[in-house]
């Protein structure tokens, strides 16, 4: 839920002002926190919303460039992400999904693990 409404609040400001700007730096706290969040669901054994958490973590982080996060990284920590081993980083996730997702956020996961 709080992964939708950081979604609409961007979807509804001008690309181009400094609370769009603003608002993109709210994207590494959620992804810390949904890591956090997804830890506790897979230590309740709820694999099913740990995946589902797994799913969105996935859709912020496959379309970044290993190279852009790697630059990020060297002046910002990279909350949420990983600068070294992105890909087995990326493919942990996609992993989960695979395991515990429904069909369509395993599909979603397929398509974000090969772009």
């Amino acid at each position: 839920r709080l992964d939708d409404e950081l979604y609409l609040s961007l979807r509804l400001l001008d690309n181009h002002s400094p609370e769009f700007l603003k608002r993109l730096l709210d994207i590494a706290p959620f992804l810390s926190l949904a890591e956090q969040v997804q830890a506790y669901y897979q230590q309740m054994s709820n694999e099913a919303v740990a995946a589902r958490i797994a799913m969105r973590r996935l859709e912020h982080l496959y379309y970044k460039h290993d190279a852009l996060v790697a630059r990020a990284g060297q002046s910002t920590p990279q909350v949420g992400d990983r600068v070294e081993g992105r890909e087995a980083f990326i493919r942990e996730m996609a992993m989960q999904v695979y395991r515990f997702g429904d069909d369509a956020i395993k599909t979603r996961a397929m398509l974000c693990q090969m772009y």
